[in-house]
């Protein structure tokens, strides 16, 4: 089949094209194909490919990082004319790895919820997006944030989790207003995490707490040290959920958690739905 397009890996050129892309498929500015620190990021260090036109405009874009030994699809768009033509379905295939575990955050977008599920990912549960102002907040006694390196917070995480996220914390720490931090409990470091983001996407980025720690008090801790409004995004099933909604955050909206894989949604971490 002649297709009216071909799929290549993408590089430093094709910025603008895929900034075009985000920005006619609706996506803000901050953490999308339209940042492009977001989309050097994936460059750097994920699997990032374009469908492109003979005419040489991008039509599409898709991109995976790898987290420990699972495949993160972070990013799966192609513009409004060119979509129901394939364009989206060869980019999934050339970014996601043949037989490793895969997982995303999927929209609401039946469509995409469809391309995922014949790729063999199964949707399992909703990832709430709150926004509100932590100053109805206050930490859990004994619980305090403390600013640290990104290199320090992502060393703290890995003991948690096992998974090395060291260029995900540098990425997330120097974006506007970010930081990296680890959480401490009776003088213990119990989690650790990322906060920052531009414009709307500001909020608690990232979070891993310790079995041993309380995963509610660990996020409300964080929270509470934040500017106001903050967005944090939880599996609808976390603790701090009615913990937050009781201090007046609101669910403006929800991802669905798709894997190979599937499980119980944890309760463990904050998430980033672009980066898991």
């Amino acid at each position: 089949m002649i297709h009216e397009w071909t799929v290549r890996a993408a590089v430093l050129a094709d910025l603008a094209g895929i900034a075009r892309v985000a920005e006619l498929s609706g996506l803000g500015r901050h953490e999308t194909g339209a940042d492009p620190d977001y989309v050097r990021h994936l460059l750097a260090h994920g699997r990032l490919a374009v469908a492109e036109a003979a005419t040489g405009e991008v039509l599409g874009y898709a991109a995976t990082m790898t987290i420990g030994d699972r495949t993160m699809l972070t990013d799966a768009f192609v513009v409004p004319g060119a979509q129901g033509k394939g364009a989206g379905g060869a980019l999934l295939d050339e970014v996601l790895v043949p037989g490793a575990p895969r997982m995303t955050f999927s929209s609401q977008d039946p469509r995409a919820i469809a391309a995922y599920s014949r790729r063999g990912l199964s949707a399992t549960w909703p990832l709430l997006y709150l926004r509100g102002n932590p100053g109805t907040l206050a930490a859990p006694a004994g619980w305090f944030a403390e600013a640290t390196t990104p290199a320090r917070a992502a060393h703290a995480a890995r003991r948690i989790t096992g998974t090395d996220r060291t260029a995900d914390y540098e990425y997330w720490s120097n974006r506007p207003d970010g930081g990296a931090f680890v959480l401490r409990a009776a003088d213990d470091v119990v989690a650790a995490g990322c906060l920052g983001g531009g414009g709307d996407q500001y909020g608690l980025t990232h979070l891993r707490c310790a079995p041993e720690g309380d995963a509610g008090d660990a996020v409300v801790a964080a929270v509470a040290s934040l500017r106001s409004p903050a967005l944090v995004c939880l599996p609808a099933t976390h603790p701090a959920v009615t913990r937050l909604l009781g201090a007046g955050f609101v669910i403006t909206d929800f991802d669905l958690f798709m894997s190979t894989d599937p499980a119980g949604a944890p309760d463990h971490g904050v998430f980033s739905p672009g980066l898991y």
